[in-house]
């Protein structure tokens, strides 16, 4: 069973400063589990970065209108914006152009200078309540344009807080665009007084130990948010993937919470109060309404208690916490979500001592009125009652260290496949700390963990679920120990459940199911009942269709001919079902073997394949590059930084989303997966197979 760890990390040991006239005595008891890394929730616990001069405006709320204007940087970065602000309701009308500076004019889009899309965008501007500059990369940024520029905007909106995005360039000594973005940075920090504006640093979040207005040219990048030299497009200063995402979460993260980001310093301030007063005189101060809803929510259910009914209570609650319409939280997508991650953490439903604690959620002691079983290390706890354990997953659901789930909740329209990736993504969320860890030791290490091992198995249990909803749903909870309880009942009939579970929307195996890229006759998302024949690439697809559910194996399947007499074709289907993360069985693969398999057996061949760290197959006759435009159904994806290969099925370029069948490490099954802008799973390379059997096109 896995166990949470949530750390909060505290400036004072004994003592956290609530207001000007209240503190919160944490017991010596408490300290000691917090530094053993015992699982903990504090509610309301934020870390914020200290600001500049410049005091802090007004946080935007849902409906509000940002503009930002840009250049590449912008330009790489805008799908991240958009998804960002989008999660938040908050609407973003994005200028930005390769190349531009302010009076430099751009490469694409509407290739105008900063200046001239002022002109342009003069309705946006007016209409902002915040607005962004994200403009030094190109040069042009003196005082005298920065004053003009910042006047001209002003002149549009002069109620909008304005925030300027400084730059950084990594390992470019000697080099002349290291002078001019120090000239740039230099011109940004020393205008914003006098043009009363906010700065941004992009530059800190990358070199936290560097100066923005005295570079060396020997800036470091040890989050790789830049691209490689080696890449031709990163000139030092493009961002990644995962750049483009950090820097669109540090942007938006300010701007909503309408606060400022400045290098002057780079110590955190955090400030934790407690929103549960506690009859033990342990902690003082009263529940927070906005952020926790009433003191203990209630819901007039009766026993017994099943699942959905739970996981329904808990997302009227969450809806309350989060200040939105109940049908926002209550939908389908998001009860089956609750229930795959509920089967995946393993939460105590038969609670034997530990009432209510679906999620294995953690304490910290001065909670009494909620808790009252509980472990000597404070895990596995017992909630006072039903409506106890509701409040109390409501708290941390919604608490600044886990409010990511909540916020995806509470946010019209997102799908399954959403909130379980924003449960298992935890690094993508500033301040946000992991919820399951998976034996990690340090916060990297459970975000990585959440991307390699944990997201592509609850995306695994999501279409289990789907398909049968109703055993998992109405699954009966409650202290039921002396009631002839019997593990997996049912707690009421399976018609009187709300939802039916369904195929839903979002979720990665119902778009693969529903793909317009996949060509397999009769194919589905579960083993088996897939058809192929030797006639299209699509075809590989559809025998990799054919392995998910069975766990990966390290180093097998890449002798076809070994693989197959170990596991012949007929035993395929039911191999999942008895394929466990400790015994794969004979159906096994692992990565490269799965793309082994599966283009042998579509084009009746004998094939071999491996990928090395440098994302390129051992046969590369038998691959032909291709573009991330054109990928198509059976086409292969890899990174070129990494040894990983998934299997394509569509790419979505509305929403920048890769579906793709994947076999990825030890521990998880072949599963559909999706990887996109917020993923943090960067694709670099794209190869279609031209190899024997096939036409070669």
């Amino acid at each position: 069973m896995m166990i949470k760890k949530i750390f909060i990390f505290f400036l004072s040991f004994f003592y956290l400063i609530i207001s000007s006239s209240s503190v919160f005595a944490i017991s010596s008891a408490d300290l000691q589990k917090i530094y053993t890394g015992t699982v903990h929730y504090l509610p309301n616990c934020s870390i914020s970065s200290s600001a500049n001069s410049k005091p802090p405006t007004p946080s935007l709320v849902s409906g509000s209108n940002v503009y930002i204007l840009g250049d590449s940087i912008t330009v790489m970065s805008t799908p991240n914006y958009h998804d960002l602000f989008s999660a938040k309701g908050i609407n973003v009308n994005i200028d930005a152009s390769s190349g531009r500076g302010i009076l430099k004019t751009g490469m694409d889009n509407n290739r105008l200078n900063a200046m001239d899309a002022i002109t342009l965008d003069k309705d946006n501007i007016t209409n902002a309540d915040a607005i962004v500059v994200a403009l030094g990369t190109n040069g042009d940024d003196t005082t005298q344009n920065i004053d003009g520029l910042v006047k001209a905007l002003q002149a549009d909106n002069s109620k909008a807080p304005i925030y300027w995005v400084d730059t950084i360039v990594v390992n470019q000594p000697g080099q002349q665009v290291v002078q001019t973005i120090q000239t740039a940075n230099q011109n940004i920090y020393s205008q914003s007084v006098q043009d009363n504006y906010s700065i941004i640093s992009w530059f800190k979040l990358v070199d936290p130990n560097g100066n923005p207005t005295t570079l060396s040219g020997n800036e470091t990048d040890t989050n790789n948010y830049m691209r490689p030299l080696s890449d031709p497009n990163s000139y030092g200063f493009h961002p990644s993937s995962a750049g483009s995402q950090a820097l669109a979460s540090l942007v938006v993260s300010t701007v909503s919470q309408g606060g400022t980001s400045n290098p002057s310093s780079t110590q955190s301030n955090a400030s934790c109060c407690n929103t549960l007063s506690s009859s033990s005189g342990s902690g003082s101060g009263a529940p927070s309404s906005a952020a926790t809803g009433p003191f203990t929510y209630t819901s007039n259910a009766q026993e017994p208690y099943y699942m959905e009914q739970y996981i329904i209570d808990l997302l009227k609650d969450i809806a309350q916490a989060e200040g939105v319409p109940p049908s926002v939280t209550v939908t389908q997508d998001h009860v089956v979500a609750m229930v795959a991650w509920q089967i995946k953490e393993g939460g105590n439903t038969n609670n034997t001592g530990n009432a209510f604690n679906l999620w294995n959620m953690g304490y910290l002691s001065s909670f009494s009125q909620l808790f009252t079983h509980g472990t000597s290390d404070g895990s596995q706890t017992g909630f006072a009652s039903y409506d106890a354990g509701v409040e109390g997953n409501t708290i941390e659901m919604t608490g600044s260290n886990q409010s990511r789930i909540g916020k995806v909740l509470s946010t019209p329209g997102s799908t399954a496949d959403q909130v379980l990736q924003a449960i298992a993504f935890p690094d993508l969320y500033p301040g946000n700390l992991a919820w399951a860890w998976g034996g990690q030791s340090t916060e990297a290490g459970a975000a990585a963990y959440g991307h390699s091992d944990y997201y592509p198995a609850l995306l695994t249990l999501l279409s289990i679920v789907r398909s049968n909803y109703g055993k998992y749903a109405s699954t009966e909870i409650g202290s039921v120990q002396n009631k002839g309880y019997t593990p997996g009942a049912p707690g009421v009939p399976i018609s009187s459940l709300k939802f039916s579970g369904g195929s839903g929307s979002g979720d990665a195996t119902a778009a693969l199911a529903s793909s317009s890229g996949e060509k397999c006759a009769g194919s589905t998302t579960n083993n088996g009942s897939t058809s192929c024949t030797a006639s299209t690439n699509a075809d590989i697809l559809c025998e990799a269709k054919k392995y998910i559910g069975i766990y990966y194996g390290a180093g097998l399947s890449h002798n076809y001919t070994a693989f197959r007499n170990a596991c012949p074709e007929a035993s395929i289907s039911g191999a999942a079902a008895s394929s466990t993360s400790s015994k794969p069985g004979p159906c096994s693969t692992d990565c490269s073997g799965l793309v082994s398999v599966s283009v042998s057996a579509a084009f009746n061949q004998k094939l071999s394949y491996s990928v090395g760290n440098n994302g390129l197959m051992s046969n590369m006759a038998d691959w032909k590059p291709i573009s991330e435009s054109q990928v198509q159904a059976g086409d292969i994806a890899t990174h070129s930084g990494q040894a990983h290969v998934v299997i394509v099925d569509h790419y979505d370029s509305k929403t920048n989303t890769l579906y793709v069948v994947a076999s990825s490490s030890t521990g998880s099954p072949t599963a559909a997966q999706t990887f996109n802008s917020s993923s943090g799973y960067d694709f670099t390379q794209f190869f279609r197979y031209i190899g024997p059997g096939s036409s070669g096109a």
